[in-house]
């Protein structure tokens, strides 16, 4: 959580930058701000199924998101299926 300071300082930011330029501009920023953030974590995503695939000896190389997510999905299912 943010402390009272750094609240001050991120609306007094936000206010002169209101002041300064339009307020497209702003929502621009923000859109690409909000673009940035999914982007970061559909990576984090994609990084944990490709780690998930590796430790169970899937190989990845070449393979889209669809493919290494089925087949560790087989892989899971078949494994409990031994248990």
């Amino acid at each position: 959580m943010l402390s009272p300071l750094e609240l001050v300082f991120i609306v007094a930011v936000i206010a002169f930058l209101w002041v300064l330029l339009k307020p497209d501009v702003i929502v621009k920023w923000a859109r690409g701000l909000g673009r940035l953030a999914g982007e970061v974590r559909r990576g984090q995503e994609e990084d944990d199924l490709i780690r998930v695939a590796r430790e169970l000896g899937i190989e990845t190389e070449g393979k889209e998101r669809g493919e290494i997510l089925e087949e560790v999905e087989r892989r899971l299912r078949s494994s409990s299926k031994g248990a």
